[in-house]
């Protein structure tokens, strides 16, 4: 059972699954999930904290392997030399947060096949982008809709 009541019947929710499925792919795979001018190690990491985080607050429960999975990304936070596109692809502690991804994954019968790219907007300067990199397409904005966009990144 471990330190946390494991639910593994209860189902995980939409945001935490897609960031595993994220978390589990390949560093060419991961990179198509966001725009060419994200920070992809840092986008990973920050969309799994967000939707786990999130989770455990609205169920009141952890899942061990969740935790696991969480404490492995911590122990390298602020660490820069972990959360570079070469680390992405060539490093071991990246390879072990795939590694456990998948597991949790797996234990719950769900795909691990790569998810559809982020659906967050991004921002670069005065431009802002929306989905992955197989769609970047500037957005035209006006002020107003340009905040509602950025304000819907933090919902």
């Amino acid at each position: 059972m471990g330190r946390y009541p494991e639910a593994m019947e209860e189902k995980l929710d939409y945001n935490v699954i897609w960031s595993l499925r994220a978390l589990a792919q390949e560093s060419e795979a991961q990179r198509e999930l966001y725009p060419s001018f994200a920070v992809v190690a840092d986008e990973l990491v920050l969309d799994f904290d967000e939707a786990y985080s999130k989770y455990k607050k609205a169920h009141h429960t952890k899942h061990v392997d969740l935790e696991d999975l969480d404490a492995l990304i911590a122990s390298k936070s602020g660490i820069l030399q972990y959360w570079t596109d070469e680390a992405l692809e060539n490093s071991e502690f990246w390879n072990e947060i795939r590694a456990k991804a998948q597991r949790v994954l797996q234990a719950r019968s769900l795909a691990t096949s790569s998810p559809h790219p982020s659906p967050d907007t991004f921002v670069s300067g005065r431009e802002v982008w929306k989905a992955g990199r197989s769609e970047e397409i500037p957005v035209d904005d006006t002020q107003k809709s340009f905040l509602s966009r950025l304000l819907n990144r933090f919902r």
